[in-house]
């Protein structure tokens, strides 16, 4: 058989019919096709293989929120009715919110965000679902009635414990 001469690129079917008649170019372009398929469909199986819908997702854990807010006072000796004192920062920053679990290990130590400059400050801790304690940390003669307080936390709920410290100032 002869050899035909094309003007363009034979048809694909013909390539695969007669390849072994051709000269050695087209035979190395139909082993580069061949190959360059190969490597097409290795990538796009990888890439498959990797998207996000195929690889299982971890779930996130079920938590709860343990929040409240947080007023400490008298900030000083003498406070006048109606006046409301300002409070320096470094207040909150001594005191914490301490979260414990029912065997007595702390799971938390929470900081007190204050509220501008006045004397209430807001907390808020995301936990797993269980049974906890919450105190403070107590810094000199603070109490709180509030605290110690056991709470349970529940999967997507949220929990709310107001403290109000006394600092014990007369």
């Amino acid at each position: 058989m002869r050899l035909r001469a094309f003007a363009i690129r034979p048809p694909l079917g013909y390539i695969y019919r007669r390849r072994f008649q051709y000269p050695i170019c087209i035979a190395l372009s139909y082993s580069m096709m061949k190959l360059s398929t190969v490597v097409v469909l290795l990538l796009s199986t990888g890439l498959l293989a990797c998207s996000p819908g195929t690889t299982p997702q971890a779930t996130p854990a079920p938590t709860g929120v343990i929040e409240g807010t947080v007023t400490i006072g008298p900030i000083s000796p003498v406070e006048r009715p109606g006046v409301t004192p300002i409070v320096p920062p470094q207040v909150f920053e001594a005191r914490k919110v301490v979260i414990t679990s029912e065997r007595g290990d702390k799971v938390a130590t929470v900081d007190i965000a204050q509220v501008d400059q006045s004397s209430t400050g807001r907390y808020s801790v995301r936990l797993a679902p269980g049974d906890y304690t919450i105190d403070i940390n107590r810094a000199g003669i603070d109490r709180a009635r509030e605290v110690p307080r056991k709470v349970a936390v529940r999967s997507g709920e949220t929990v709310r414990v107001d403290i109000n410290i006394d600092t014990g100032i007369r």
